[in-house]
């Protein structure tokens, strides 16, 4: 892949919902998670429990991860490090009025390979505001969620995490 000015392509191939003690009714529409590219054509089932993933979280359920049904190594949209983008978040369930999501990235150059926590600690993403990596949340159905992709971070196949604290 060629790209001007030397900018490398992101491409966001997984997304890993955590959860913080309780299931959170929120989910990444854009760019999709693995528990939601059922609904886009890719050949993957759809889980039982689409809203209510514990990845990583009770009891270590981990339904999404490489090597799942749902963790297969799809890239499911590509950014260029160091640009903006706009994630796409279901809010509509949400309970709790402190509520809010953090994304993070790690870069990864093998899509079979399960990612460590602390390399997606060295990769925060932030708003594009300037005002953090931390997005509030509110009851409404959509929000848009206006990020900047680090620009330390190149890759061919990266994968982006994020967890919505209640």
């Amino acid at each position: 892949m060629i790209l001007k000015h030397a900018v490398v392509g992101v491409a966001i191939a997984l997304v890993s919902l955590w959860h913080h003690l309780h299931p959170v009714e929120a989910r990444l529409l854009d760019p999709a998670s693995r528990g939601t590219l059922w609904k886009r054509g890719y050949p993957i089932p759809a889980p039982s429990e689409e809203n209510a993933h514990y990845c990583g979280g009770h009891k270590h359920q981990e339904l999404t991860e490489y090597g799942s049904n749902f963790g297969r190594g799809e890239v499911t949209k590509v950014f260029n490090a160091g640009g903006s983008a706009i994630f796409e978040v279901d809010q509509s369930n949400i309970q709790n009025d402190n509520a809010y999501i953090e994304f993070k990235i790690c870069p990864s150059n093998n899509s079979l390979e399960h990612e460590p926590q602390d390399c997606f600690d060295r990769h925060p993403v932030n708003l594009e505001d300037g005002s953090g990596y931390r997005f509030r949340l509110h009851k409404s159905n959509k929000a848009k969620v206006k990020v900047k992709i680090p620009s330390d971070v190149n890759c061919n196949f990266c994968v982006l995490q994020y967890h919505i604290h209640e």
